[in-house]
């Protein structure tokens, strides 16, 4: 199973691939994806959590993560396909998290830590 929710990616003639992922959890770019898709898991959280921003091919990517005032309260430089860890820093709550790579492309979502 995926450690982070997705096992195939729809395709743009609307069939889909199966995804693979390394010995350490990062996606491998064997498919393609339009644009970016994020995803975490766990998520709910209570401790930290892993999130992978998906691309088509590997790109650095701006994810900032927003508490619910609108307040940015962590930016991180990632590179889309890899995994990278967050919540230690982050206090119970709501939170909202984008990344969004050189040509714009985005992808937003809700993240819980409980």
């Amino acid at each position: 199973p995926c450690p982070i929710g997705i096992s195939s990616i729809a395709k743009e003639d609307g069939s889909q691939d199966d995804v693979a992922f390394d010995e350490e959890g990062n996606l491998l770019p064997n498919f393609n994806v339009f644009g970016l898709e994020m995803n975490a898991m766990p998520n709910p959280f209570s401790g930290e959590t892993n999130i992978v921003v998906s691309a088509s091919g590997n790109e650095d990517v701006q994810v900032n993560i927003f508490d619910m005032t609108g307040r940015i309260v962590k930016e991180i430089k990632a590179v889309t396909n890899q995994k990278f860890v967050v919540g230690a820093e982050l206090e119970n709550g709501v939170y909202i998290i984008n990344a969004t790579n050189q040509a714009g492309d985005k992808s937003v979502f809700r993240l819980i830590k409980q």
